[in-house]
């Protein structure tokens, strides 16, 4: 990767602290960028990571990076509506609900720009969405597989 320079790093990546208050949905806002991607976790519980992403759409569609599992698209434990202009909304999912809005809980979420939801790559043997920023090295990759040649 050629080296570039950039001002402000905060275009590209923020860290974001919000405490939640039980509101069964919430528009937060304050994060600074129109994020691609959130990395979010609860801070004063054990409990699951959450990652949601503009490429693969947003709305209950949460991956766990620190589970095994495949993506949640219930929504019983609270999801992520949408990545906004300057935040996300969020929909509680009720008393058990520790992924984005329980009472006096404390959140930290990390934020990527990438470059919105993408677009289609068919270079190659299997069509990709991407979504790329070049100035700050990091994308986003949505792939099905074809079940050959090691790809599942």
């Amino acid at each position: 990767m050629a080296y570039t320079d950039i001002d402000k790093a905060t275009d590209y990546f923020t860290t974001f602290l919000w405490t939640g208050d039980g509101a069964s949905t919430r528009s937060i806002t304050g994060v600074g960028l129109q994020a691609d991607m959130m990395w979010s976790k609860i801070r004063n519980v054990g409990h699951q990571h959450n990652l949601v992403d503009t490429v693969r759409g947003v709305n209950q569609r949460l991956l766990m990076p620190n589970e095994s599992g495949a993506e949640d698209t219930t929504g019983t434990q609270g999801y992520f509506n949408s990545l906004d202009s300057d935040g996300f909304s969020l929909t509680y999912g009720g008393a058990g609900g520790y992924n984005t809005n329980r009472s006096g809980d404390t959140y930290v979420g990390w934020f990527w720009k990438a470059n919105g939801s993408g677009s289609s790559n068919t270079d190659g043997s299997i069509t990709s969405t991407v979504s790329a920023n070049t100035t700050s090295g990091f994308s986003i990759v949505s792939y099905t597989g074809n079940a050959t040649n090691g790809y599942n």
